[in-house]
């Protein structure tokens, strides 16, 4: 049931998200999912970060920043 309403308060932000922000700002963000997935599963959960997900969130403020940039040269 937990999941549930978790779940519906993600979709209901998303949307609300997406009246307020444009398209590819959301986008932008929600590509931030799965660093916040690894970091809650390794908070509460005590599971371990393999190499693959570390060299994925490594990479991920540069992909948010170009994805960012190139947003707002299109202005």
């Amino acid at each position: 049931m937990i999941v549930g309403i978790v779940m519906g308060l993600g979709i209901v932000a998303y949307y609300e998200g997406l009246k307020r922000l444009k398209a590819a700002q959301v986008f932008v963000l929600e590509l931030t999912t799965p660093f916040f997935a690894s970091a809650i599963a390794y908070l509460t959960l005590r599971e371990t970060i393999t190499a693959m997900q570390g060299a994925g969130i490594a990479l991920m403020p540069f992909e948010v920043y170009f994805l960012s940039r190139r947003e707002a040269e299109q202005k």
